[in-house]
């Protein structure tokens, strides 16, 4: 995180003003800008009593100062915050109030993703562009610049995060519940019945668009099923040996099924909407799942434990 300028992200003649009203951090000591010891042959001292107007160099609490990158190549090794004493009684030191909120890096690219999903929706992978992302994200593509490498890495971090977030309600369920009812509260989680699901959804469907036209993209959909298909067989497996699901069922077997079940009805609620909607898609996963085996009753029961 946090590298130089990566090329692909910045459009040619665009400003490079890469702090733009926030400072990216790397370690609660800011000690990331410690090599930065001289700037356009300055020393790094010299550069911020300029920064914050002048004053005595008599050392008070550290303090990180940012120092804003440009087009400049001299400074150009300056992208980082710089650690350094706080001048005291320095007669600019007013000027810290004006200075760029300190971001935190996660939460700042958890941001950029969740607005790559919106452009993603909106325009579609082949009309999703540096710009947009940024504009959708309310910064510079300079900004950018700092989390990603390039416009490919945005996009597969975006399907990742959104992954990330269908583990995290996974794991939230399996806290609650168990057996077969655990099953098909997690297979619901694969399906776009709400607003967050539809939009994973297409994202799902667009990356798989992608990479039927670009082969290099195949070994990573094929660990995302792989994945998948994983988490369904342990899940079968657990309800067969809870006895809510026929001993003779074969996990593995049931999992692919299953997988094809939910890409197959996830696209199709995506793509004709008026046919299926979230109550008809409930309804199916349900038939589904008694047509594995599964009693009724069970699907929708008092929360259990997991086994």
């Amino acid at each position: 995180d946090g590298g130089g300028i990566a090329e692909p992200l910045v459009d040619d003649g665009e400003e490079q003003l890469l702090l733009a009203g926030e400072v990216p951090v790397e370690g609660a000591d800011g000690a990331a800008g410690a090599a930065c010891d001289r700037v356009d042959g300055r020393t790094r001292d010299a550069v911020l009593r300029e920064q914050v107007g002048g004053g005595s160099q008599q050392e008070g609490p550290g303090l990180c100062l940012p120092i804003v990158l440009t087009h400049d190549k001299k400074i150009a090794s300056a992208r980082y915050l710089v650690k350094a004493p706080l001048p005291v009684g320095s007669p600019g030191s007013h000027r810290f109030a004006g200075m760029p909120k300190v971001v935190d890096h996660a939460v700042r690219r958890a941001e950029v993703l969740e607005a790559t999903w919106r452009v993603i929706v909106r325009a579609g992978l082949e009309g999703t562009t540096i710009r947009e992302i940024a504009r959708e994200a309310n910064c510079s593509t300079g900004v950018l610049a700092h989390y990603f490498k390039d416009k490919d890495e945005i996009l597969r971090l975006a399907l990742d995060y959104a992954h990330e977030q269908v583990r995290g309600r996974v794991a939230a369920l399996r806290e609650r519940m168990g057996g077969v009812q655990l099953l098909r509260a997690v297979l619901a989680e694969a399906l776009p019945v709400d607003g967050l699901r539809h939009v994973e959804m297409t994202l799902e469907i667009s990356f798989w668009a992608r990479a039927v036209a670009q082969t290099a993209l195949r070994p990573s959909q094929n660990a995302d099923f792989d994945r998948w298909h994983g988490r369904l067989r342990e899940l079968i497996q657990l309800a067969i040996d809870a006895e809510e699901l026929p001993a003779a069922l074969d996990a593995d077997e049931a999992a692919t099924i299953m997988v094809c079940f939910t890409d197959g009805l996830g696209t199709d609620a995506v793509l004709y909407p008026g046919r299926f909607s979230p109550t008809r898609v409930d309804a199916l996963l349900d038939h589904q799942l008694v047509m594995l085996g599964a009693d009724p009753a069970r699907l929708h029961g008092a929360a259990t434990s997991t086994p």
